[in-house]
Parts: structure tokens; sequence; C-alpha cells
């Protein structure tokens, strides 16, 4: 009896010692890590090799970032936009983007335009949304042609369905793969007469998460779209192999979606 009482004891032991492990393992390989010597945060975000502030802190100029010290709390920015999260470990960038609008009482639409270069929006994170009533908004491609969009429409006299974009006051749709450069358009198919309730139509890419259709929208969104909303981008480490990389310990930093 004592024995096995002893047995079970150990084999408890055992298992509690590897549950630590495997914990102490996931915290040390989620903890973001800069070159020796670097600045390793801007404000409340982490920046990780091979990302950098300084230079000599960053893998090539695709991977710098500057930090903006003027706000409270500090922003990290890259390529002009806002970042608030870097993930080595799923190789994604959290970067808020614009917002292209067309406003009754504007003269022109205002479009909106992202040139990532050599990285990309994710397709699977990401929903491109347009918002408003008898709205199309269109995404395009570098040189200029369609690439995708979707039709929103709605009348003074129509029930919105907050939370959901059903193609009355909101609709969504995905972008194609491979996406660097993002353009939004947003066109009136039809003059929004009489509708006090909803004066511009909205485009905008958005991480999926982040966005939730809400019909107070159609009166506002996001200032009048001169605010930002969130996307995630993915990012690659030029076109090595990670099987490749790994040999060279100073410079790894692979994630899912590289090579």
């Amino acid at each position: 009896m004592a024995l096995h009482v002893s047995v079970k004891f150990r084999c408890f032991v055992l298992l509690l010692c590897l549950q630590l492990v495997s914990v102490q393992i996931a915290v040390a390989t989620s903890r973001p890590i800069a070159k020796p010597g670097c600045k390793d945060r801007c404000g409340n975000v982490s920046i990780p090799y091979p990302f950098g502030i300084a230079d000599g802190c960053f893998l090539d100029e695709w991977f710098k970032v500057t930090c903006n010290d003027s706000l409270n709390p500090p922003k990290p920015v890259y390529r002009g936009l806002s970042v608030s999260n870097i993930s080595v470990l799923d190789g994604e960038m959290t970067t808020e983007v614009g917002i292209a609008t067309n406003c009754d009482d504007q003269h022109a639409a205002d479009d909106s335009m992202t040139f990532l270069g050599k990285f990309t929006f994710s397709n699977k994170k990401n929903k491109f949304i347009a918002i408003g009533c008898n709205t199309v908004a269109l995404h395009k491609a570098t040189n200029g042609s369609i690439s995708g969009g979707c039709l929103s429409i709605c009348t003074a006299k129509d029930t919105f369905t907050n939370g959901f974009c059903n193609g009355i006051g909101c609709c969504e749709t995905r972008i194609p793969a491979a996406i660097s450069n993002l353009s939004v358009t947003v066109e009136d198919i039809n003059e929004r007469k009489n509708m006090s309730f909803n004066l511009c139509g909205y485009g905008f890419l958005v991480e999926q998460n982040s966005f939730s259709f809400s019909s107070p929208y159609l009166k506002d969104f996001k200032s009048k779209g001169t605010g930002t909303v969130p996307a995630v981008v993915d990012w690659t480490i030029g076109n090595e192999k990670c099987d490749d990389a790994i040999r060279n310990s100073t410079s790894y930093a692979c994630g899912p979606n590289t090579l």
C-alpha cells in the first residue's frame, strides 16, 4: 500500500514539473526579443527583432520602425502607419489604416491609400467593409484595376441589424491574397436624398475581430471617416526558408507566414 502511494506521489510530482516546464517554455517563446543593446519597446508596444528602432537594430530597411515620442504614450510608426502590435510567432503586425469616404457635404470623395511595399495585408484576418446607403466601396490593385469590393443599400424604412453586415447599411467581403498596396474608393450609386441618418459612405479594410456594425455608424463613423481602423499585416523575412534561417541563431526570426 505504501509503495502504491509513493509511486502515485512521484507521478504527481513529475506531472507537476512537466507542466511548470511547459509554462516556462511558452513564456520564453512568446517574449519579444530585441537585439542586444537595442530598445525593445516604444510606449506600450514591444519591438522585437527583426524590427528595430535605431540603426543596427533592425534586419534591413523594411523592418525599420520609428518611435513617435511626442505622443503620450509614445507610438511606434511603420512607413507612416501607427503600430499597435508586432508578433514574431505569428509573423504579423497590426497597423492603423485610413478610411475612404464619400460625404454629401464634401465636394469630392476622399480615397484611402496604403502602401506596404514588401509586406502584405492578411486576407484571413481582415475583412473589407462598406458602410452606407446606396454605397459601393472598391479596392484597387497597384495598376489601378479593380480587385474587389461590395455594395451596401438601404432606405429610411429599412430595419438595420446591429452586429451584422448583411448588405443592408453595411456589407463585407474578403480581399485577395498578397495585396501590398491598398487603394480604396467609395462611390454613391444613387444620391442620398432626404437621408439625414446617412450623410456619408465609408470603405475600409479592418481586422475582423475589431469591427461590429452598429446602425449609428450610418450617421457618423470615426468622425466622418477622419479616424483610422486596425488592420493585420503579414510580414516575411526575404525569400530564405525557415529551415535555413534557423541555422543562424543571431538573425533567426521566422514566423508562420515565412516561406
